[in-house]
Formats: C-alpha cells, structure tokens, sequence
C-alpha cells in the first residue's frame, strides 16, 4: 500500500471513529440532520473554534509563541489550529479518552507531537499539570463539568500574571438549549426536563449540564476575591462588548463612561439575552 492510500485509509479509520463519539454523545438528542452536520463538521477537522470565538476578542497575532492551554479539547481541532498558525506551544486536555486518542492520532497525521494533548477532567489538571500558561481557554465546556467553581481555580492555579482566561458558555438565561435545539420555559433544568420527559425525549443528558447564565459566573467570581485581577462577563459577538487584548471597550463613548455602559449592557441584556456568553478573567 502507498504512503498516500495508507494516509487515506487511516483518515477514513479517524472519521469513522469521530462519527461513533458523536452518535454515543448526541445519537439521544439531535435530530438525524442535526446529527449529520454534527457528524460531518468534525470529521472535516472544521471543528476548531478558535477563529469564529477567540481570535475576534484580541489582536492578530496576540496568540504567537504563546503558552496556551485548551481545557475540553476534544478532537483537538483549537490546538493544531494554534500549533500550525501561532504556537507550538499549546496543549489540550479532556475528560473524554476517546477523544483524546483521537486527537492524538490526528496529530500525528498533520506532523504535530501527539503528547500536546492529556486525557484529564477539568477540575484535576494540577495534579497533572503543572505548567504555567500565557492563555487557558474552554469553549462550549464548562456547562458539561462536574464542578465549574473548581474547575476554574485549578486554571487560575496555572495562570500567569498578567495571563487570561478565555471562556464561552452557553447562556441558559436565553430560554433556549442549544444542544437539544429546542425553546426552554425558564432558565431553570428541572423545567426543561419536564419538558423534554412530556416528548418522550430522553433526559439523562440534560441532567448533567450545569445550566449556567450570568448571575451562575458573577457569583463564582465574587467568591474568587484576590484569587484574579480582572473578569468580564459578556454577551457573545455584540459589538457593544467587544473588547481588545487589553479589556478596553472598542467603543469610545462607553469606554469614558463606564456607568452608562454598564446600565445599556444590563438593559440589552434583559430585553434579549444572548444565546452565549464569554468570560475572560485577567489574572
């Protein structure tokens, strides 16, 4: 067999691989046409979300040579990203070993060091880890973690001064669960269960999301006094929040009167809760 049909065929082995961990994850709770274009994102490795959710927050190039740490990397797709285009210096864990095979057999496909990547749960990375990063960043994770309090203090643990956290959460004050795709009654999981049991739509999965909203991160970060300098809590892909690498409001009225960008933050907040929300912690 060819170096190149061999390249293919262990290609085929990774896809077919992906679409069995997707289907045992989100086989309960998609739709089939949901579930395909789940399926055929990561198999196509378009799955790395680092340009449609980080790279917009800070300047080109913030990222180069870089020490950054991914927590719930999944099939890797942020870090050989990162590695390719900004540092070789960036590593990943998750709590899902599979995955963690995976993303290592694809590193080795695309040349990368398969040992960027660590099967570990987010709120156990000190004990494996002991590292200090520029940059921790989580997408789409934290809503999935057993303790979310103690996942971040672990990550503030291998933080550096002057580093940041970056990290993107569903926003459960939408009143729409955005891995199910269906419209929510409230904010509140007990609620939504009831809803899902009444569809004979299983429920096991639900249950273990953690249904986080801005006041579930405000109260966390409150009792992390002294434990970081900075946080922001923020609607996702608004322009009223954007900000740049150093935390300072791109718009320049709201940046010298922080008052009334607090009160228009909070009003847009209560008459359209965003879908997502990112927090970025500053240490």
């Amino acid at each position: 067999m060819g170096e190149n049909n061999f390249k293919d065929s262990r290609m085929k082995d990774i896809e077919e691989r992906i679409k069995k961990n997707i289907i045992r994850d989100y086989g309960n709770i998609q739709s089939k046409e949901e579930l395909e274009k789940h399926i055929v994102q990561h198999q196509e490795h378009k799955a790395n979300l680092f340009e449609d959710y980080i790279a917009k927050y800070f300047p080109k190039d913030f990222f180069k040579d870089k020490t950054v740490l991914e927590i719930g990397c999944g099939f890797g797709g942020n870090i050989i990203h990162l590695r390719k285009h900004y540092t070789r210096n960036a590593y990943g864990i998750d709590l899902d070993k599979d995955a963690i095979d995976i993303a290592k057999d694809i590193a080795i496909q695309e040349n990368i060091d398969k040992d960027a990547f660590l099967h570990c749960a987010a709120e156990e990375i000190t004990s494996k880890i002991d590292t200090k990063f520029d940059v921790i960043i989580s997408l789409q994770v934290l809503e999935h973690v057993q303790d979310v309090k103690k996942s971040i203090e672990e990550m503030l643990v291998l933080l550096k001064e002057g580093g940041y956290i970056f990290i993107h959460v569903p926003n459960y004050d939408s009143k729409f669960e955005t891995h199910y795709r269906l419209k929510m009654p409230s904010n509140k999981k007990e609620d939504f269960i009831e809803i899902l049991k009444a569809q004979g739509i299983d429920t096991a999965f639900a249950e273990s999301l953690n249904f986080v909203n801005k006041s579930y991160f405000d109260d966390i970060l409150n009792s992390l006094k002294g434990e970081y300098k900075l946080s922001y809590i923020l609607p996702y892909d608004t322009e009223f929040y954007r900000k740049n690498f150093n935390l300072k409001q791109k718009n320049v009225i709201l940046r010298y009167f922080p008052f009334a960008g607090k009160l228009l933050r909070y009003l847009i907040y209560k008459v359209k809760a965003p879908a997502s929300l990112v927090v970025i912690i500053k240490k």
